[in-house]
């Protein structure tokens, strides 16, 4: 039963987008744009790196001119200033105070590669400072992992929003559409000005419970298999196994499960998590219950799942690991190619309907069989 039940799960997307959010912006024509012709702050982007622009800074003179665009948090800013004799850009950014590099460019080349090679040399590592400063911040406010980007890895950045992050939560089958409502709710605000995109991707996840550390319960097989079944819609790779090294022992639990990835420019981190923040959801200030690490929420630098296998993160006090796999056995990525992101998109809605339909039909089967199983009990 168990075996065909995994056949069935074996047909599931694995990609399932939900959310895409492009905020409306002023267009500019960069091709033939050119430094010395800017007249007023209709000759500027309206967003560039870090937030939007603030016309009151705007400075234009005889010497060239200055802009800053403010971020959403205090002190938070990406300055560009024009020096016209020199011919070259000077730009600089800072986020909540802490400073995350500096460019200096010619202005012979286009503003829009000007730009380019800005965040190529601001953001191929993302700024040290900026991570711990984050890390700290938010982990200390929000029951989250958050993991900095780690050295000689690629950081993903663009233009005009910057480099970006990874929201990841793994998420039962039947909230997948409840979320997408909540983030199509919060990224149709007025103010919102910067773009999100989530999907749901269906990856391998094997949790261990360490014995004598995690709560009783959990060395129950029969108990860890219900309660993954509950909390992700689908069912595990059989039930948990005892395995031991020299120093402990730990139950291990195996199974997919579809994992939110929310892409967020670094910009708005911050004000989406506050924004998505909610007493019973999956994101959720320090100060409330503990969520369970097999389903709270990571940030890695986007683009991470691209760069490694796995990743291991475990709870406060060691008891439970929660370990993603973001590749198969021979090592290529879970979706293969662009073609098939394209795809998926256009079918997000079957997709979706799909993985609903399916995660109704194992939970139908798993609870047939405990009636049967415990109707049998009773008459013996």
């Amino acid at each position: 039963m168990s075996n065909s039940l995994l056949t069935l799960q074996g047909q599931l997307p694995r990609l399932i987008p939900l959310v895409l959010k492009v905020p409306q912006r002023r267009p500019n024509d960069w091709t033939n744009w050119k430094p010395e012709d800017v007249k007023s702050s209709e000759d500027l982007p309206e967003y560039l790196m870090l937030g939007l622009l603030d016309e009151d800074t705007v400075d234009i003179n005889v010497d060239g001119w200055f802009a800053r665009w403010q971020g959403l948090e205090l002190d938070t800013y990406f300055d560009v200033k024009f020096k016209r004799d020199a011919h070259r850009y000077e730009m600089k950014q800072v986020w909540c105070g802490v400073e995350g590099g500096f460019s200096f460019l010619p202005a012979q080349i286009p503003f829009q590669e000007v730009i380019l090679q800005a965040v190529m040399s601001m953001y191929m590592k993302f700024p040290n400072g900026w991570d711990e400063l984050a890390k700290s911040d938010l982990e200390s406010r929000y029951q989250l992992k958050y993991m900095p980007q780690p050295a000689y890895y690629a950081n993903m950045a663009g233009v005009p929003d910057g480099a970006f992050k990874s929201i990841v939560i793994p998420a039962a089958v039947r909230n997948l559409r409840p979320v997408k409502a909540w983030l199509e709710s919060v990224t149709e605000e007025e103010e919102f000005s910067y773009p999100v995109s989530a999907e749901a991707k269906l990856l391998f996840q094997a949790i261990n419970y360490v014995e004598g550390k995690a709560p009783d319960w959990t060395a129950s097989p029969a108990a860890l298999f219900d309660h993954s079944l509950r909390e992700t819609g689908l069912v595990p790779h059989g039930f948990p196994v005892r395995e031991s090294d020299k120093d402990s022992s730990a139950w291990t639990l195996r199974r997919d499960v579809y994992v939110l990835h929310i892409f967020v420019p670094f910009a708005g981190l911050n004000d989406l998590l506050e924004k998505l923040t909610t007493k019973t959801g999956p994101i959720q200030d320090v100060g409330e219950d503990s969520l369970p690490i097999e389903i709270s929420p990571v940030v890695l630098p986007a683009g991470f799942e691209f760069q490694s296998k796995k990743i291991s993160y475990w709870n406060s006090d060691g008891s439970i690991r929660s370990t993603l796999v973001f590749k198969r056995e021979d090592g290529t990525d879970m979706v293969d190619s662009v073609e098939e992101i394209s795809t998926a998109w256009n079918e997000s809605g079957s997709r979706l309907r799909q993985a609903e339909e399916t995660s109704g039909k194992v939970i139908e089967a798993i609870d047939s069989v405990m009636r049967r199983t415990l109707g049998k009990r009773e008459r013996d």
